[in-house]
């Protein structure tokens, strides 16, 4: 992945890197950029990301995976998100119960 600015600079990373490695990369680059503060509740979660993994899940919610699995399943009972089954795990959905709440 590389990053760059306006003035030429750039930051290359190679391989995982941590969200507050690449947070720090950004922002060494642009100093005037601010993090914005987003909800963290899993129905408005879904309203910005149509899909997410556990591991998005997660890290977005700032759950245990444990918690997140359950309000996963919560979610689900309630026919707010789907399941996906794929060859690189379980992919999360909204569902169009969910969609038709944002309309």
């Amino acid at each position: 992945m590389i990053f760059s600015n306006d003035k030429q600079q750039r930051a290359h990373l190679e391989g995982h890197q941590s969200y507050e490695h690449m947070v720090d990369i950004i922002m060494a680059l642009n100093p005037r950029l601010k993090k914005l503060s987003y909800s963290k509740d899993p129905i408005a979660l879904f309203r910005l990301f149509h899909t997410m993994t556990i591991h998005e899940f997660t890290f977005l919610t700032e759950l245990d995976r444990t918690q997140a699995l359950k309000e996963i399943d919560r979610l689900i009972k309630k026919d707010l998100i789907v399941q996906i089954d794929s060859p690189a795990g379980a992919l999360w959905a909204r569902s169009l119960k969910l969609e038709h709440l944002f309309s």
